[in-house]
């Protein structure tokens, strides 16, 4: 390469950065031009990290790209991707779902022909953020579909992309480009992840559609809700959930998540492991669930200390792996146990583990309630003073498996 190609290549960098810096020079402390055109010398190429609670200059490395932080509760690695996080209406717990996400270990493979015309390595995530993208229609009229051109991330005020990825997902030994696009035309975020090949000359051909919403009739225990994907060699990973998991209440602690993992077969995207239902196949287990009422004891200093248990018993002839038990109420605290940590919400969860063929286990929630206080701290409906808003919910592994809504009363010893 000739001297006037190096300092043609400096001036160009020199301008980026310089109008990088302007445009964030309140946020961050600027880096210099000189430092970036001694790194272009040294490397031959930059990429810029973007700005998380300051700024971070990041190396990129083989299968990895990152982002913002998503959901709170079930965050994975921090790897290097587009900046516009989601913010879906529910997410779960720690505990939410017994489903992990799998590191990102994205990485053409070594014995690939190496026939892609994309680039050697990983792509910057910034590039899908000013391209045209072809959308698939999967949403109608209700979002943008066909080419839509993006602007910092944006096609629209409601059509986002959220997450960038890269990964060899179809395996032709070049990268591509793995992103979680938003369209929001209502309360909730219509989520969809689509994989793109990105050209020698810098634009994008869609490979296709990895997962989306399956909206319709009869679609509750459907996916009704995308909120991360992560990528493992040339899998896709992208976390789902259920009708429930959309609610802005305290209904969503019900919702269920799962990693469901996807790759390139045959000239489409298809599942190709984690759960393929939200629910659990109950044609060979049996289990009952039994509620007590919230029995108060006696005022001791003008508190009273109240009482609920919930039995679980299995009445098959199988034993259940990794059985969880979910106490759901949007009308107060129902108690706590030591054996429950709370969940979303305050929402005891309750990890009984395996359950042998005809065995029971118990468990005893306390709540406290404090007379000079005008309410009780569950609040009723009808006269008797009856919990109407209880969900005790049993999961199987990350399926759910029953919903038991009893009619219970608060009684006062």
């Amino acid at each position: 390469m000739s001297d006037f190609d190096l300092d043609f290549e400096d001036r160009v960098i020199a301008g980026a950065v310089d109008d990088y810096q302007e445009g964030t020079m309140r946020f961050i402390k600027p880096q210099g031009t000189v430092a970036a055109i001694a790194t272009a010398r040294r490397r031959r190429k930059v990429r810029v990290a973007s700005i998380v609670a300051g700024v971070a200059v990041v190396v990129v490395t083989a299968g990895t790209a990152y982002a913002a932080r998503g959901p709170a509760e079930h965050v994975p690695p921090p790897v290097i991707g587009n900046q516009n996080s989601p913010s879906p209406a529910g997410s779960p717990s720690a505990s939410s779902s017994p489903s992990t996400a799998p590191t990102d270990t994205g990485t053409p493979s070594a014995g690939s022909s190496g026939a892609g015309t994309g680039a050697s390595g990983p792509h910057d995530p910034d590039d899908l953020s000013d391209a045209t993208l072809n959308l698939p229609a999967v949403y109608g009229d209700s979002c943008p579909h066909g080419a839509t051109r993006f602007t910092n991330g944006s096609a629209n005020q409601y059509t986002k992309i959220d997450k960038v990825l890269s990964a060899d997902v179809d395996r032709d030994g070049s990268w591509d480009d793995v992103a979680m696009i938003s369209c929001r035309p209502g309360e909730g975020a219509m989520r969809q992840v689509v994989a793109y090949h990105r050209k020698a000359n810098g634009t994008f051909t869609t490979i296709g559609l990895v997962a989306k919403l399956e909206l319709g009739p009869n679609s509750t225990e459907k996916i009704n809700n995308i909120d991360d994907v992560k990528v493992s060699g040339s899998a896709v990973m992208v976390h789902v959930g259920d009708y429930a998991s959309t609610s802005t209440d305290g209904g969503q602690a019900s919702g269920v998540w799962q990693w469901r993992t996807y790759g390139w077969k045959g000239g489409a995207f298809a599942q190709t492991g984690g759960s393929t239902s939200f629910v659990a196949d109950t044609s060979n287990v049996r289990l009952t669930t039994v509620v007590s009422n919230l029995t108060f004891d006696p005022p001791v200093n003008g508190k009273r200390t109240g009482r609920l248990t919930i039995t679980v018993r299995n009445t098959g002839s199988r034993s259940v792996k990794q059985l969880e038990l979910r106490v759901v109420t949007s009308n107060g605290d129902i108690g706590r146990s030591t054996a429950c940590p709370e969940g979303q919400n305050s929402t005891p969860i309750c990890q009984l583990g395996p359950l042998a063929a005809g065995a029971s286990k118990t468990v005893t929630l306390t709540t406290t309630w404090d007379q000079s206080q005008t309410e009780y701290p569950v609040q009723t409906s009808g006269s008797n003073g009856d919990i109407t808003d209880l969900d005790a919910q049993l999961r199987i592994g990350d399926q759910k498996y029953s919903d038991t809504m009893p009619r219970l009363k608060v009684i006062f010893n």
